[in-house]
């Protein structure tokens, strides 16, 4: 599962092995409630992007969904977001594998999974991944060329909502400007692909624009979303403040206590620059580690969470 999650979050475009998918951008006039239904009816004057086909295992790449879980995707935006409505059907919609887990935890887990891959530059190398499983876990990415493990420290805002439903089961995304990045121009295409798992199907994943798995480069192969009309991105400008204490205290003895505290502030200049700032960092907190037994000889190594210090830190990977 963990390599279909990588193939999803890698893809593209390839011009020369296959022709790519499109679908018309449709802006919304009213933007849809995030509830995870499908209820809003400009929903229904969206073309769906539908006929999945195999990517995962790759020995029968390129077969088509079976019809009981036939998959519609729906896309529009506004001035401020992106929105993506989704219908995933399943034929025993009460007994959808659902294991909940924590943020970004979407490796292994026994749940069906849904995925949006976007490519906002179309230049085969930005991809911004957003997903949700059907327990409601999100996680997002970004990557720079190759996927790798950093690309999952990239936490932005955004939120998506599923329902459980007769047919199988729904989800609604909204994802802000201000969680990616694209080109100031009046009409623009963006890279796009749509990808779902199944563990009930021994783990099968598909995708809405095919991908050719004899191919290497997986991420050679997006959609297009095509006449993206008149958005601005909004001032992308965070403050991320901590506020830590701590008391010591005894029996019989006096107490002490202290306290720290401090921010990280990011702001984007424009599309290819971003500044990082960070006042009094806390280098003694990093986001819960994992707990482990290690009983090897070699010390542990846990990822780095601090926006500060992950901002572009998969450019110094492009040659692993």
């Amino acid at each position: 599962m963990r390599f279909f999650y990588i193939l999803i979050l890698l893809i593209s475009i390839n011009i020369n092995s296959q022709e790519r998918k499109s679908i018309e951008a449709y802006r919304f006039v009213t933007p849809p409630n995030i509830d995870g239904v499908l209820s809003e009816s400009e929903w229904k004057n969206i073309k769906a992007a539908e006929d999945f086909t195999l990517i995962m295992p790759d020995t029968k790449a390129g077969e088509k969904i079976p019809s009981d879980y036939e998959t519609k995707v729906y896309l529009g935006y506004d001035n401020n977001a992106v929105y993506v409505g989704a219908q995933l059907n399943h034929p025993d919609s009460e007994n959808i594998p659902s294991e909940f887990s924590p943020r970004d935890e979407i490796f292994g887990i026994n749940s069906e999974s849904f995925w949006i891959s976007l490519d906002t530059y179309d230049d085969r190398i930005n991809h911004f991944g957003f997903i949700v499983t059907s327990s409601g876990t999100v996680g997002d990415s970004f990557s720079s060329g190759e996927f790798s493990g950093e690309s999952l420290n990239y936490d932005t805002v955004f939120d998506a909502k599923i329902q459980k439903n007769d047919d199988g089961w729904s989800v609604e995304f909204i994802i802000p400007y201000s969680a990616i990045r694209f080109p100031k121009k009046e009409i623009q295409d963006w890279g796009l692909n749509f990808g779902r798992s199944m563990p009930d199907l021994d783990d099968q994943g598909y995708a809405w624009n095919p991908v050719d798995t004899k191919v290497f480069e997986y991420h050679e192969s997006m959609g297009i979303l095509k006449n993206i009309k008149n958005i601005d991105a909004p001032t992308r400008l965070f403050f991320y403040p901590y506020l830590q204490t701590s008391i010591n205290a005894q029996k019989d003895l006096s107490s002490s206590s202290s306290y720290s505290a401090g921010m990280d502030l990011k702001y984007g200049i424009n599309n290819s620059f971003t500044l990082d700032m960070t006042l009094i960092p806390d280098f003694g907190q990093v986001s819960f580690d994992d707990r482990e037994l290690n009983l090897s000889p070699f010390e542990q190594q846990f990822d780095e969470k601090r926006a500060f210090f992950t901002e572009g830190a998969d450019l110094f990977e492009k040659a692993d």
